[in-house]
């Protein structure tokens, strides 16, 4: 027969009625402390979540320009984290049920806060996310078939990532533009996708008299480039009339050298096709044309100059233009002097430093290392970098300013000569959209370390 019996271990022991009285008050000390905290953590997450629910009625409130972006999004994730805390505590053995489902409710208010927030720190939640989700529900998860979506939602967050980058820049608060300003916003920075067949630039209103400029990005970049953007922005103010043409490549970017070399090639095929066509189908006149390209781009606008067929392109600038990684026996793979009437070349970085000559040819610092990236601290691919990137803010302050004559240069024979004085400078010309284009060699010139870079010859 089994029996089941305590071990009472106080038996027999001296002064074990008097031990269980602390024992018995350090329990009810407890218990009056965990309760105590579970009232307090309640009352704040009701707080912190009663805030948040008004929150909802009055989203302009807590993003207008007046208030910081960070607040709407911080008050979230705090209401959401107390509220974890305080169901934590409601719920255990000395709370009600009651306050246990009234922490439940309120929990589930924050997390609907917190999501509708996701809306207004993400612009293309609300809307690209969700078309591209439905989409998928709406095709039996076929990827293929939303890839339209998808690649809207992408742009878009591109997009709106490049502007706060920009906005950060440029010291303008917030760095997010608040839901009430963001249709205008993508208003004034609009466009419109075309593909170069005869339906894809029927639409377009372009006339022969219409001044056309082609912009072609860099290697791993795309046309949302917070520059490009800047340089567009700044073309358009000076001449309202003309038509740009920002060819996209991002996703024809990849790491294998000889894809790429064949994709930079697809590239400038399709490019100089449009060109042809818009020649044919608009009567623009190709030499009327500007190219603009940077690094990759820059070569890619060489090899386009040599593919068109309807006359020669009008001009050509190269921003630090690259050469081809493995060596080129032909002058097609690159950008020089014969891929347009008006070649120029700005050189700030390593990277353009071997591609041919142009018609005339700008040295920023010898071409080289450029102020401001020459940081003690900073490794050599960095330094590079930054000099690399200086051309295009180079080219888009000059063209902010068109009515001036920045980045004054000197005809000189080595950037030691010019360094040293010996150069009379009887010869000079500027960088920008209106150089002395009759004045063609080699051209040195210093800048400053920050905006603006455009200081005069010494």
């Amino acid at each position: 027969m089994l029996r089941c019996s305590t071990l009472d271990v106080s038996e027999g022991q001296k002064g074990s009625p008097s031990l269980s009285i602390p024992l018995r008050f350090l329990s009810r000390l407890l218990d009056l402390l965990d309760v105590t905290v579970s009232a307090l953590l309640s009352g704040i997450g009701c707080g912190l979540s009663l805030l948040s629910a008004c929150s909802l009625a009055a989203p302009r409130w807590l993003l207008s320009s007046s208030s910081p972006w960070w607040l709407s999004p911080l008050l979230s994730l705090f209401s959401s984290l107390s509220l974890t805390l305080t169901l934590f505590f409601a719920c255990s053995r000395h709370s009600r049920r009651s306050l246990c489902a009234g922490s439940l409710v309120l929990l589930v208010l924050a997390c609907i806060r917190a999501l509708s927030c996701s809306s207004l720190v993400r612009p293309c939640f609300a809307s690209e996310h969700e078309q591209s989700y439905k989409c998928l529900d709406e095709n039996n998860y076929n990827r293929d078939v939303c890839a339209g979506y998808f690649e809207n939602y992408k742009k878009c967050k591109e997009f709106w990532s490049n502007l706060r980058v920009e906005r950060r820049r440029q010291g303008i608060e917030p760095n997010l533009p608040p839901p009430e300003e963001r249709e205008r916003i993508k208003k004034d920075h609009s466009r419109e996708e075309f593909k170069a067949t005869i339906e894809g630039v029927a639409p377009l209103e372009i006339s022969p008299s219409t001044p056309v400029t082609v912009i072609v990005h860099g290697y791993t970049e795309s046309s949302f480039r917070s520059w490009i953007i800047d340089l567009t922005n700044a073309l358009l103010i000076f001449e309202p009339r003309s038509f740009i043409i920002l060819v996209d490549y991002w996703d024809l970017t990849t790491l294998s050298r000889p894809y790429m070399a064949e994709n930079v090639r697809h590239i400038a095929n399709q490019t100089a096709a449009l060109l042809d066509l818009l020649n044919e189908e608009k009567g623009i006149s190709l030499s009327e044309v500007h190219l603009i390209g940077f690094s990759l781009g820059g070569r890619i606008s060489g090899i386009i100059g040599d593919l068109v067929k309807a006359g020669k392109i009008g001009r050509i600038t190269g921003l630090d233009a690259s050469y081809p990684w493995a060596q080129s026996p032909s002058s097609s793979e690159f950008l020089d002097a014969s891929d347009a009437k008006l070649v120029i070349n700005m050189r700030t970085s390593p990277v353009g430093s071997r591609s041919p000559p142009g018609h005339i040819d700008f040295f920023a610092n010898d071409g080289l290392l450029q102020p401001g990236c020459d940081k003690w601290y900073f490794p050599n691919a960095i330094k590079n970098t930054c000099s690399h990137y200086r051309s295009v803010f180079m080219l888009v302050e000059a063209v902010q300013n068109a009515h001036k004559r920045l980045f004054p240069s000197c005809s000189c024979e080595s950037w030691e000569k010019f360094q040293a004085n010996l150069c009379d400078c009887q010869v000079t010309n500027h960088f920008g959209l209106f150089p002395d284009e009759n004045t063609h060699g080699t051209f040195y010139l210093t800048t400053n370390a920050e905006p603006p870079y455009s200081r005069p010859l010494k």
